[in-house]
């Protein structure tokens, strides 16, 4: 969304703020993540059967197809189910509307109050499903916070800003290397979960960070020592594209937007 086509207007004061803000919500998020466990211990975790469960995967799919912005906005449950790959696509409509509703208490969707004037009642079979308008007028639209944290992405000046003092921050390249971490060893140890893991971003973006570095090798090969030389490589030589960027900055915005709430709230 250009700042053209929001209906929120910042000031550069307000952006700037707002810039340095991200700054904080995004390194913040770095630390607790690399700080909460080990990273062999989260590829377990996220191996388990919650985090391996429609819903968390449905959650996951979902989110990074929101904050990439490759999801159309406003949306209807049938249209976030169409993203989602063939083992997921038939989660229960209950479970669904669940994920939507943590998703929008993340800040990242909301209701939307627009009123949109499709006709109610079963969708027509025969028709194209993408162009299909017929059902519940239930919609989900970007949150305020999102399309405020939009605005200042946007902006190259404040975009800049925010990348300079992230990547030069020594916690970047720990929460890179981390991340890279994890999801060797969950490759090691549960390649069935580590497919359902990363199949979103393997749809996106494709395998190329991890096989082009021999991460497929022989898991007999991939000592503790391995993958931790292994992640340190990976993680200096392949740089995440504005896209990847963009949908982490947008993270740590919701983190400090979350934050000014809560204060708020325990004001009031």
């Amino acid at each position: 969304m250009s700042d053209d086509d929001s209906v929120i207007s910042l000031s550069r004061e307000q952006k700037s703020a707002i810039a340095d803000g991200i700054i904080w919500g995004t390194l913040t998020m770095m630390k607790l993540t690399i700080g909460r466990e080990s990273p062999d211990k989260c590829a377990a975790h996220d191996s388990k059967r919650f985090g391996q469960s429609k819903m968390a995967i449905a959650d996951n799919t979902i989110s990074i197809h929101i904050l990439t912005n490759d999801q159309k906005l406003p949306a209807r449950p049938r249209d976030f189910r169409l993203v989602l790959a063939n083992e997921e696509r038939n989660i229960g409509n209950p479970e669904l509307s669940d994920v939507l509703a943590s998703i929008c208490r993340r800040l990242i969707l909301e209701h939307s109050e627009k009123n949109f004037a499709n006709p109610r009642g079963r969708p027509i079979s025969q028709s194209n499903s993408n162009n299909e308008t017929r059902g519940r007028k239930s919609y989900y639209d970007i949150s305020n916070v999102k399309e405020i944290i939009d605005q200042v992405l946007n902006d190259r000046e404040f975009f800049k800003k925010i990348d300079d003092a992230i990547t030069s921050s020594d916690i970047y390249f720990k929460h890179r290397k981390y991340s890279i971490e994890v999801s060797l060893y969950q490759m090691k140890q549960y390649g069935k979960e580590f497919i359902n893991t990363y199949r979103p971003v393997f749809n996106k973006y494709g395998i190329e960070e991890i096989s082009s570095s021999n991460a497929y090798a022989n898991r007999e090969e991939m000592t503790d020592d391995w993958i931790e030389k292994t992640a340190a490589q990976l993680a200096i030589d392949i740089k995440p594209i504005k896209e990847q960027k963009r949908a982490m900055y947008t993270q740590g915005g919701i983190i400090y937007f979350d934050r000014i709430m809560q204060k708020h709230r325990t004001i009031t």
